[in-house]
């Protein structure tokens, strides 16, 4: 998240410890910075007595508009998969995220924006998976590594000692 990874949540802001995450990336994240002279305290931040010596507004974007963002139900997959600019086949990143369970994908969508095809997968709390089950990953590898723009090779070549010694002289 750069800039914000390390914002708290506002005090008295319920429910307490819920931690932020965008939840679209339809839309740009928008987030107003505003500078106050000096140091303001917990108590006196939302004061109408200090007023802001500049107020910003900028905007965060997750998907690039070239990225293609495709809704997948699939037999009992679930998730969204994002496929960037360009003639593939790319390399394939498939995306589980978090443990609140539904449909996260601004991580998927920010690493397509970066020549990735991935798919953002529905792991826990749909309405087919009420807990992950190995068969169900086993189906989403499956039919993900059948897409015709993922890279056929990769990871699984490097158990040659040949491709091994290359990954060593890379360092």
């Amino acid at each position: 998240m750069g800039l914000f990874w390390s914002m708290i949540q506002d005090p008295g802001q319920e429910p307490a410890g819920r931690r932020y995450m965008k939840r679209t990336v339809k839309t740009p994240q928008e987030v107003t910075i505003t500078l106050y002279e000096g140091h303001l305290t917990l108590e006196n931040v939302h004061s109408d007595k200090f007023k802001p010596l500049a107020i910003k507004t900028i905007e965060r974007l997750f998907k690039r508009n070239d990225v293609t963002r495709v809704e997948i139900k699939h037999d009992r997959l679930k998730g969204t998969l994002f496929i960037p600019p360009g003639h593939g086949p790319f390399p394939g990143v498939l995306d589980m995220f978090g443990t609140v369970g539904g449909l996260i994908e601004f991580r998927a969508a920010m690493l397509a924006n970066k020549g990735f095809i991935t798919f953002a997968l529905c792991y826990m709390s749909s309405h087919e998976v009420e807990e992950i089950e190995t068969s169900y990953l086993q189906e989403a590898i499956t039919w993900f590594c059948s897409h015709p723009d993922i890279m056929k090779t990769g990871m699984n070549n490097l158990e040659e000692p040949a491709d091994l010694n290359l990954a060593e002289e890379a360092r």
